[in-house]
Parts: C-alpha cells; sequence; structure tokens
C-alpha cells in the first residue's frame, strides 16, 4: 500500500492507493487529523511507501 501526500499549511490532500487494486481511499483532511488517519489505515492495510510532496507544509509530515 502506497500513502501520496499533498500537503498544505492547514490541511492534507491523501490518496491511498494499491498497486494491484488502485485507489482504495482519497481525502483531504486537516493537519491535527493525520495521525488518527494514518493509525487507522496503517493498522488496516500496512504501508510500505509514503509519497510526499515538497511544497508547503511538507516538513509536517516528513517527521513520520
Amino acid at each position: 500500500m502506497i500513502l501520496a501526500v499533498d500537503p498544505g499549511r492547514q490541511k492534507a490532500g491523501l490518496v491511498l492507493y494499491c498497486p494491484r487494486e488502485g485507489i482504495v481511499d482519497s481525502r483531504i483532511i486537516n493537519r491535527e487529523d493525520f495521525v488518527d488517519y494514518w493509525e487507522e489505515i496503517e493498522a488496516t492495510y500496512g504501508i510500505e511507501k509514503v509519497i510526499i510532496g515538497n511544497g508547503t507544509g511538507s516538513d509536517f509530515f516528513a517527521v513520520w
């Protein structure tokens, strides 16, 4: 499972992608909700790779 993150100052666009099944989930969330989302998808799917855009707010997500 691959998580792609398009970071922003207050929100982030997220796409959860499975190479065999395609897009599993796509949403925009507030940054403060990211930890809960991460814990949910990691427990459910397991994440093999994270791709983070290098624009505004990327430093916040790079620590994960």
